[in-house]
């Protein structure tokens, strides 16, 4: 059990160093707990990552905070979508048996994992594809459906979310990394909150 928990303490360490940078600690935390302990639940499981996940992605958010401008109301309407959402995911996978649901992330965090290394140029400069009024209801939208998934299986999240507020909307890297923390944040404690 010991040398589980050391395993364990690494991975997340590991974990907590890229989700600062890019998000997606997930994907290696999550599957680290999965082979380290495998008689736990999946809820227990996603639980104790999400959990992981708050500590480092709220010191990661006050560290863009003192770095980036953070468009806040970007944030808000996202964090309020993400939060609902995570809070409604968490409570879908408590109701998904674990036969179902452990074979289903495992895909996930793959095929996250491999898109998140070929996009590597995504986000070089910021060039909004929307009009500026429109920003808020697509962070809200993002936010959602990034939060369910974050509620639902978790790893990713972080990458996800990058990938909507520099994709679909056109911040640039830096600052939709910033926004991303933030709403991780909100997403994890309402999934943690269930």
């Amino acid at each position: 059990a010991t040398k589980a928990m050391i395993y364990a303490c690494l991975a997340a360490l590991l974990a907590g160093f890229v989700d600062a940078i890019v998000g997606g600690g997930g994907l290696i935390q999550a599957p680290a707990m999965f082979i380290l302990f495998p008689s736990f639940s999946v809820p227990r499981i996603i639980g104790t990552n999400r959990f992981a996940s708050f500590m480092g992605t709220a010191v990661a958010a006050w560290q863009y905070s003192r770095k980036v401008t953070i468009p806040w109301r970007t944030v808000l309407y996202g964090g309020i979508g993400a939060g609902a959402m995570s809070f409604l995911g968490a409570r879908f996978s408590s109701l998904v048996s674990s036969e179902v649901l452990k074979p289903l992330i495992l895909i996930l965090m793959v095929a996250i994992a491999v898109y998140t290394y070929f996009k590597k140029d995504l986000g070089h400069q910021e060039q909004f594809r929307v009009s500026v009024q429109l920003i808020p209801v697509y962070g809200l939208l993002v936010g959602m459906s990034c939060g369910f998934y974050n509620g639902f299986v978790g790893p990713g999240t972080g990458s996800l979310l990058v990938f909507g507020f520099v994709s679909l909307i056109g911040y640039n890297f830096l600052t939709g990394s910033a926004i991303s923390k933030f709403i991780n944040v909100v997403a994890d404690v309402f999934s943690l909150i269930f």
